[in-house]
């Protein structure tokens, strides 16, 4: 194993970057609010958990 970190680069994450965001997605398969998201490395998956204590996989691609 390498021990190079990989630095990504990209827009820095400022007040006017993120009202200018909208919704996405609205997951609506838990009854309780989402505590985690988590994305895989290629953007194509992320997995939520939640207060309800369930755990959702979603392809992003997909929808």
């Amino acid at each position: 194993m390498s021990s190079q970190s990989t630095k990504q680069e990209g827009e820095p994450l400022t007040n006017s970057v993120l009202t200018s965001m909208s919704v996405g997605k609205i997951f609506r398969d838990c009854s309780k609010r989402i505590t985690s998201i988590d994305f895989d490395a290629k953007g194509e998956f992320c997995v939520t958990a939640s207060q309800d204590e369930s755990i959702h996989l979603y392809d992003c691609k997909q929808g």
